[in-house]
């Protein structure tokens, strides 16, 4: 079968990725605007601690490793939303 007699099978292949993308289009959106507000999440904690420390309420050895986990898990959640966006 040559790539012409083909056309028609291809467009509707098309097609139908194109359907399912955006049928799927409104579940992305959700996804992404939660993932954005668990980012903001993140990093008002993080601030917090980082305030905390600031002002000498909190030593180092207690908000250093809850600073990083907290550094770990934004730039996890903004990998995801980048994924997100560019599905």
């Amino acid at each position: 079968m040559s790539v012409l007699e083909q056309e028609p099978l291809i467009r509707d292949a098309v097609e139908q990725a194109f359907a399912s993308l955006e049928a799927d289009r409104p579940r992305r959106e959700t996804d992404l605007a939660a993932v954005g507000h668990e980012i903001r999440q993140t990093q008002a904690a993080l601030n917090r601690y980082l305030d905390a420390f600031e002002k000498g309420t909190m030593p180092e050895a207690v908000c250093a490793p809850r600073v990083e986990e907290l550094g770990t898990k934004v730039e996890a959640q903004k990998a995801r939303r980048e994924e997100l966006a560019s599905a």
